[in-house]
């Protein structure tokens, strides 16, 4: 179907954009609540881990989607 956005470029861009950055966080809190879990889960085995160490995964995780999302973004936007 669509609403034929294709030919307001700029509200489809900006509109994408939105939804971008929506699944961006929610992606990024469900990211954080999985390192969460699993570091309960290591102090309860007993492990001896670093507490960032799986909140940094899930950060570098979702800047490096959050990035590629925002390029292939662009990338179409501008046509290429």
């Amino acid at each position: 179907m669509g609403f034929g956005l294709w030919s307001i470029p700029y509200l489809s861009a900006g509109i994408e954009l939105v939804l971008v950055l929506v699944g961006a966080f929610l992606y990024y809190h469900a990211a954080m609540r999985a390192a969460v879990r699993a570091e309960r889960a290591d102090q309860k085995a007993g492990a001896a881990t670093t507490a960032t160490g799986y909140r940094q995964q899930a950060l570098i995780a979702s800047v490096s989607l959050v990035v590629s999302m925002l390029v292939v973004l662009v990338i179409s936007f501008l046509g290429y």
